[in-house]
Protein backbone atom coordinates (compact mmCIF):
# COMPACT_ATOMS: atom_id res chain seq x y z
CA UNK A 1 0.00 0.00 0.00
CA UNK A 2 3.01 2.26 0.73
CA UNK A 3 4.34 2.17 -2.95
CA UNK A 4 1.28 2.98 -4.65
CA UNK A 5 1.06 6.52 -2.78
CA UNK A 6 5.06 6.86 -3.06
CA UNK A 7 5.06 6.41 -6.79
CA UNK A 8 1.88 9.06 -6.57
CA UNK A 9 4.05 11.60 -4.45
CA UNK A 10 7.02 11.52 -6.82
CA UNK A 11 4.35 11.93 -9.78
CA UNK A 12 3.12 14.80 -7.83
CA UNK A 13 6.62 16.34 -7.17
CA UNK A 14 7.93 15.61 -11.05
CA UNK A 15 4.65 17.70 -12.38
CA UNK A 16 4.91 20.62 -10.04
CA UNK A 17 8.04 20.80 -11.00
CA UNK A 18 7.73 20.91 -14.65
CA UNK A 19 4.62 23.62 -13.85
CA UNK A 20 6.76 25.92 -11.41
CA UNK A 21 10.26 25.32 -13.26
CA UNK A 22 9.70 25.00 -16.91
CA UNK A 23 13.68 26.30 -17.77
CA UNK A 24 14.70 25.41 -20.93
CA UNK A 25 12.24 22.88 -22.32
CA UNK A 26 12.98 22.27 -25.70
CA UNK A 27 11.69 19.85 -27.98
CA UNK A 28 14.03 17.11 -30.32
CA UNK A 29 13.50 19.36 -33.13
CA UNK A 30 14.49 22.73 -31.14
CA UNK A 31 17.32 20.86 -29.80
CA UNK A 32 18.46 19.97 -33.67
CA UNK A 33 18.33 23.42 -34.90
CA UNK A 34 19.99 25.68 -31.62
CA UNK A 35 23.50 26.62 -32.47
CA UNK A 36 25.97 28.93 -30.98
CA UNK A 37 28.01 30.95 -32.70
CA UNK A 38 30.41 28.65 -32.50
CA UNK A 39 28.69 25.24 -33.59
CA UNK A 40 26.24 22.76 -31.90
CA UNK A 41 24.91 23.35 -28.17
CA UNK A 42 24.90 20.32 -26.46
CA UNK A 43 20.90 20.85 -24.66
CA UNK A 44 20.95 19.37 -20.86
CA UNK A 45 19.54 16.10 -20.60
CA UNK A 46 18.61 15.70 -17.22
CA UNK A 47 17.72 19.46 -15.46
CA UNK A 48 14.44 19.05 -13.79
CA UNK A 49 15.30 15.31 -12.88
CA UNK A 50 18.86 16.40 -11.40
CA UNK A 51 18.94 19.80 -10.58
CA UNK A 52 16.33 22.45 -10.93
CA UNK A 53 15.63 23.68 -14.53
CA UNK A 54 15.00 27.16 -13.40
CA UNK A 55 18.06 29.05 -13.36
CA UNK A 56 17.40 31.42 -10.22
CA UNK A 57 16.35 28.21 -7.88
CA UNK A 58 19.46 26.26 -9.42
CA UNK A 59 21.63 29.00 -8.45
CA UNK A 60 20.27 29.47 -5.51
CA UNK A 61 20.73 25.71 -4.62
CA UNK A 62 23.95 25.48 -5.48
CA UNK A 63 25.11 28.92 -3.04
CA UNK A 64 23.31 27.78 -0.48
CA UNK A 65 25.74 24.19 -0.86
CA UNK A 66 28.53 26.07 -1.27
CA UNK A 67 27.54 28.25 2.06
CA UNK A 68 27.71 25.12 4.10
CA UNK A 69 30.23 23.51 2.63
CA UNK A 70 33.61 23.66 5.36
CA UNK A 71 36.02 21.84 3.16
CA UNK A 72 39.36 20.61 4.78
CA UNK A 73 42.18 22.82 4.63
CA UNK A 74 43.96 21.43 1.65
CA UNK A 75 48.24 22.38 1.53
CA UNK A 76 49.72 22.48 -1.67
CA UNK A 77 48.03 22.72 -5.09
CA UNK A 78 45.13 21.95 -5.54
CA UNK A 79 45.06 20.00 -9.14
CA UNK A 80 41.90 17.93 -9.38
CA UNK A 81 38.79 17.23 -7.74
CA UNK A 82 36.85 14.02 -7.61
CA UNK A 83 32.82 15.19 -7.34
CA UNK A 84 29.91 12.93 -7.03
CA UNK A 85 27.62 13.19 -10.15
CA UNK A 86 23.89 11.94 -8.63
CA UNK A 87 20.87 14.14 -8.63
CA UNK A 88 21.81 17.62 -6.37
CA UNK A 89 19.17 16.89 -3.37
CA UNK A 90 21.78 13.58 -2.59
CA UNK A 91 24.96 14.63 -3.69
CA UNK A 92 24.56 18.51 -3.87
CA UNK A 93 26.35 18.86 -0.01
CA UNK A 94 29.22 16.77 -1.25
CA UNK A 95 29.81 18.21 -4.45
CA UNK A 96 30.02 21.80 -2.29
CA UNK A 97 32.27 20.85 -0.39
CA UNK A 98 35.07 20.45 -3.40
CA UNK A 99 33.78 22.64 -5.05
CA UNK A 100 33.87 25.39 -2.18
CA UNK A 101 38.16 24.79 -2.94
CA UNK A 102 37.86 26.28 -6.23
CA UNK A 103 34.94 29.26 -5.39
CA UNK A 104 36.88 32.44 -7.06
CA UNK A 105 40.25 30.80 -8.14
CA UNK A 106 40.76 30.90 -11.89
CA UNK A 107 41.10 28.48 -14.12
CA UNK A 108 41.23 29.18 -18.23
CA UNK A 109 40.41 25.33 -18.97
CA UNK A 110 38.34 22.82 -16.97
CA UNK A 111 38.89 19.31 -17.68
CA UNK A 112 35.89 17.55 -16.18
CA UNK A 113 35.77 12.98 -16.67
CA UNK A 114 32.59 11.00 -15.98
CA UNK A 115 31.72 7.52 -16.99
CA UNK A 116 28.86 6.45 -19.46
CA UNK A 117 25.83 5.25 -17.98
CA UNK A 118 24.05 4.01 -21.06
CA UNK A 119 26.67 2.70 -23.71
CA UNK A 120 29.88 0.47 -23.68
CA UNK A 121 32.43 2.46 -25.43
CA UNK A 122 35.92 0.83 -26.12
CA UNK A 123 37.64 4.44 -24.85
CA UNK A 124 36.79 8.04 -24.26
CA UNK A 125 34.78 10.43 -26.03
CA UNK A 126 36.01 14.24 -26.41
CA UNK A 127 32.49 16.28 -27.04
CA UNK A 128 34.48 18.59 -29.33
CA UNK A 129 31.95 19.86 -31.70
CA UNK A 130 30.24 22.51 -29.48
CA UNK A 131 28.99 23.86 -26.81
CA UNK A 132 27.34 22.96 -23.60
CA UNK A 133 23.77 24.60 -22.18
CA UNK A 134 22.86 24.43 -18.74
CA UNK A 135 19.97 26.32 -16.98
CA UNK A 136 22.78 28.81 -16.17
CA UNK A 137 23.70 29.62 -19.76
CA UNK A 138 26.29 28.15 -22.50
CA UNK A 139 30.08 27.27 -21.49
CA UNK A 140 32.11 27.32 -24.05
CA UNK A 141 34.22 23.98 -25.03
CA UNK A 142 37.83 24.35 -25.88
CA UNK A 143 37.37 22.66 -28.96
CA UNK A 144 41.25 22.83 -29.84
CA UNK A 145 42.25 21.33 -26.57
CA UNK A 146 39.92 18.26 -27.34
CA UNK A 147 40.65 18.25 -31.09
CA UNK A 148 44.90 18.09 -29.57
CA UNK A 149 43.67 15.10 -27.20
CA UNK A 150 41.86 12.97 -29.58
CA UNK A 151 44.77 13.35 -32.39
CA UNK A 152 47.39 12.66 -29.55
CA UNK A 153 45.66 10.01 -27.97
CA UNK A 154 44.81 6.11 -28.06
CA UNK A 155 41.14 5.50 -27.79
CA UNK A 156 39.69 8.82 -28.12
CA UNK A 157 37.71 10.01 -29.84
CA UNK A 158 34.46 12.00 -30.65
CA UNK A 159 31.31 9.48 -30.46
CA UNK A 160 28.39 11.39 -30.01
CA UNK A 161 25.91 8.71 -28.72
CA UNK A 162 28.25 8.34 -25.66
CA UNK A 163 27.54 12.21 -24.79
CA UNK A 164 23.36 12.43 -26.22
CA UNK A 165 21.89 11.13 -22.53
CA UNK A 166 24.90 10.65 -20.41
CA UNK A 167 24.55 13.34 -16.80
CA UNK A 168 28.12 12.46 -15.37
CA UNK A 169 29.37 15.80 -17.42
CA UNK A 170 26.32 17.90 -17.41
CA UNK A 171 25.61 17.66 -13.56
CA UNK A 172 29.22 18.92 -12.80
CA UNK A 173 28.68 22.20 -15.23
CA UNK A 174 25.98 24.45 -12.54
CA UNK A 175 28.99 23.92 -10.14
CA UNK A 176 31.32 25.36 -11.71
CA UNK A 177 29.75 28.00 -13.81
CA UNK A 178 28.48 29.52 -9.76
CA UNK A 179 32.03 28.62 -8.53
CA UNK A 180 34.10 29.66 -11.62
CA UNK A 181 31.98 32.11 -13.44
CA UNK A 182 34.12 32.03 -16.36
CA UNK A 183 36.22 28.98 -17.95
CA UNK A 184 36.26 26.79 -20.65
CA UNK A 185 35.40 23.05 -20.92
CA UNK A 186 36.98 20.04 -22.02
CA UNK A 187 34.13 17.56 -21.44
CA UNK A 188 34.88 13.67 -21.68
CA UNK A 189 33.35 10.48 -21.04
CA UNK A 190 34.76 7.46 -20.83
CA UNK A 191 33.05 4.24 -22.22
Amino acid sequence: MKRPLFLVTLLVIFILTITICPGDALSREDQKKEKSSRGVVRQPVVSGSFYPSNPVILKKMINDFLKAADPPEIKGKLIGLVEPHAGYVYSGGVAAEGYSLVKGRKFKTVVVIGPSHHLRYPGSSIYSIGDYKTPLGIVHVDRKLCNTIIDKGQDITYYAPLHRDEHSVEVEIPFLQVALEDFSLVPIVMG
